[in-house]
């Protein structure tokens, strides 16, 4: 009766950690996700020390189970959820797409349901006599597969493939597999291989054009990711967003880019790949270190016959090639879950206290910091409004009270320093927006910081910021239509005309009322300027 007591308080305790999403997943702004780490610090420190004092009191093996039902659990509501959003009963979370679960966007929802399906199908097998649990495990099963092709999530599909194999393959599922082959196909097995391999690539080929400009945009993404690991591959870079900018301009510079990845070429904040953003973070020592923890953790739950939780575990790990899995608080909550219990089943109770501990620490150091964020950046939501309306003046007297707490936050920053230069602080705006630079890899900074040093006379410096900015994003019209005024300050003609060359007839990703403004203003001017 004690030990159902001590399933049940565990099992809630556990769901209510994984419930993090919930409530706070309505967006992906820096007050949500500030919300959501501050929740993921708050409830860890309360798990975490229930996890470990039911380490010492329960038997590992009912700790395992319990952390399998409960992301079974989570992930089954979180399904059905998504599925009265597919059928109108419930709201989308974003007015773009139609299911998102409690998520932002259904990319991290797809992430999330891969993560139970190799749990669920490992259970079935464990729990094949009994009839009532077996009936619960495939409905559950049913659900979150029935809910994963609507979330589109391509790198989801293919982590619950790669792990469903692993599952069957652990659990024998495979070996008859030959002998159950027919006739034809044993005697003729090259053909057969052939038939399979150009099903994939067939597969491979329908996969990329599902959405073929988001797989360009990932590709590119990846290669400017790799070259910027190769700018400090040791160490790694302080910031993904400022390496990632510097390694971009630098390829558009050398003039090697196809058409296709100049119209893809954004400024993100994540690298879609969570090793690469780890090598470009924190060098490629970091990363294989990381590697190979990883590798004995999935080698002993292989010995050890979990393959539920390892084949989860290998879920996240290939949703992490292509996702940001480990910048939402769920899936990290989700990981160590899963590290807990592969670490403490047949293990030392030493063991079991490493991870507890470990989260604990964590999130005692960082609760504070989180506290003391979700109050600036609250503070900052309401300030925008006088940024909105372009009350530079009182920005600029209400963003300096709170900019020393807030100069992580590149929107944050560039805005503040964007009104200083509205307000013609030009020199109070350039350490400001040099900053901004190195938070982000958006080129809006550079341009403002270009137009600050040309208010200045100092055109040299505007003209290098403008190049950096046109570099930076090359289908981005704006930079080219600031040095084409530049031109027509400093009377350099050829360079002049150049760019406007550029500004009237230079393929851009998407025309919009304001591209038409900008080529209208620089032909107006051109126009003027032949006539003087």
């Amino acid at each position: 009766m004690l030990q159902k007591i001590y399933i049940s308080i565990l099992f809630l305790t556990v769901v209510f950690w994984l419930t993090i999403n919930y409530g706070v997943g309505i967006s992906c702004d820096e007050v949500h996700q500030v919300l959501q780490w501050r929740q993921f610090c708050l409830r860890g420190i309360i798990v975490g020390g229930i996890l470990l004092v039911f380490s010492f009191i329960m038997n590992p093996k009912n700790i395992v189970h319990v952390i399998e039902f409960s992301i079974i659990a989570v992930c089954t509501v979180e399904s059905v959820y998504s599925m009265l959003q597919l059928y109108g009963v419930l709201p989308s979370l974003h007015s773009i797409f139609k299911v998102t679960g409690s998520f932002y966007n259904p990319g991290p929802l797809g992430g999330f349901i891969a993560v139970a399906i190799p749990i669920l199908l490992h259970n079935i097998f464990m729990f094949h006599s009994n009839k009532a649990a077996k009936y619960i495990l495939y409905t559950a099963l049913i659900i979150n597969i029935v809910v994963l092709p609507s979330t589109m999530s391509r790198t989801a599909w293919i982590a619950v493939g790669i792990s469903t194999i692993y599952v069957l393959y652990g659990n024998g599922k495979l070996v008859g597999v030959r002998a159950a082959l027919p006739a034809p196909v044993k005697k003729h097995p090259r053909f057969f291989i052939l038939i399979f391999a150009f099903s994939m690539l067939v597969g491979a080929f329908f996969l990329w054009h599902l959405k073929r400009d988001s797989a360009v945009g990932r590709l590119l993404l990846w290669k400017i990711s790799a070259l910027a690991i190769a700018d400090a591959p040791l160490l790694g870079s302080e910031n993904f967003a400022s390496a990632y900018g510097a390694a971009q301009e630098k390829y558009f510079a050398n003039n090697d880019a196809t058409i296709s990845e100049k119209l893809a070429a954004g400024s993100p904040d994540y690298a879609f790949n969570e090793y690469l953003q780890i090598g470009v973070e924190y060098g490629l020592l970091v990363l294989i270190f990381e590697l190979v923890i990883l590798v004995f953790i999935i080698r002993k739950s292989y010995r050890e016959k979990t393959f539920g939780l390892s084949g989860a575990l290998l879920s996240i790990m290939f949703f992490a090639f292509a996702s940001y899995p480990l910048h939402l608080p769920v899936f990290v909550v989700v990981a160590l879950l899963i590290l807990f219990a592969i670490i403490i089943n047949n293990s030392r109770k030493i063991y079991a206290i490493i991870i507890p501990v470990v989260v604990i620490l964590f999130a005692s150091f960082n609760l504070s910091s989180y506290n003391q964020k979700s109050t600036n950046v609250e503070a900052w939501t309401r300030m925008q409004i006088l940024y909105r309306n372009k009350c530079y003046g009182d920005v600029i007297n209400r963003y300096s009270t709170i900019y020393d707490a807030m100069d992580w936050n590149p929107r944050f920053v560039y805005e503040y320093g964007h009104s200083l230069y509205k307000s013609k602080k030009y020199d109070e705006a350039i350490p400001i927006l040099e900053n901004a630079v190195r938070l982000s890899a958006d080129p809006m900074s550079l341009n403002v910081l270009g137009e600050c040093h040309q208010a200045l006379q100092q055109y040299d410096a505007a003209e290098s910021y403008y190049r950096r900015a046109a570099n930076r994003i090359p289908s981005r019209l704006y930079p080219h239509y600031l040095l084409y005024f530049l031109y027509c300050d400093t009377g350099n003609d050829s360079l002049r005309r150049i760019e406007y060359e550029k500004v009237m007839r230079m393929t851009i990703k998407t025309e919009s009322p304001a591209t038409r403004d900008l080529r209208r203003n620089v032909n107006i001017r051109e126009k003027d300027y032949l006539t003087h």
